[in-house]
C-alpha cells in the first residue's frame, strides 16, 4: 500500500475530477442559470414598456378624441352666442362713435373755418 497520497490523488471523486473543477463546473452552470433568468427579466422589461408605452398612446389618442369632439361642440353651441354677442357690441359701439362724431361736426367745421379766415392765419402757421 502507497502511503503517499497526495491531495490531488485522495480528492478525485468517481467521476474523475477534482473538487476544483466540480466548483468551476458548478460556477459556469450557476453563471448560465443567472444568466439565463436575467434575459428573461431584460425580455419581460421590455414587453412592459412596450405595454406601457401602447397604453399611453391609446389613451392620449382617446383624450385628443374626447378634446376634440368638445372643441366641436363648443365651436357649434357656444361660439355663435359669444361672437353674436360681441358682433352686436361693436356694432353699438360703432354707431355712438359715428353719433358722437356727427354731433360734433358742425362744430368742428365753424371753429377750422374761423380760423382760416382769421387774420393771422398765415402768420401763425409759418
Amino acid at each position: 500500500m502507497d502511503t503517499t497520497f497526495s491531495a490531488s490523488h485522495k480528492a478525485k471523486s468517481a467521476s474523475g475530477t477534482t473538487p476544483f473543477e466540480q466548483i468551476r463546473a458548478a460556477e459556469a452552470a450557476e453563471s448560465a442559470r443567472v444568466q439565463k433568468e436575467l434575459d428573461f427579466f431584460a425580455r419581460k422589461q421590455q414587453e412592459t414598456v412596450k405595454q406601457m408605452r401602447e397604453t399611453e398612446e391609446k389613451e392620449e389618442h382617446e383624450i385628443r378624441e374626447t378634446a376634440t369632439t368638445a372643441l366641436k361642440e363648443f365651436r357649434e353651441k357656444e361660439m355663435p352666442k359669444l361672437l353674436g354677442g360681441s358682433d352686436q357690441k361693436a356694432k353699438k359701439a360703432c354707431a355712438d362713435l359715428e353719433a358722437a362724431c356727427a354731433s360734433k361736426e358742425a362744430g368742428a367745421v365753424s371753429a377750422l373755418v374761423q380760423k382760416v379766415t382769421s387774420s393771422n392765419f398765415l402768420a401763425t402757421a409759418a
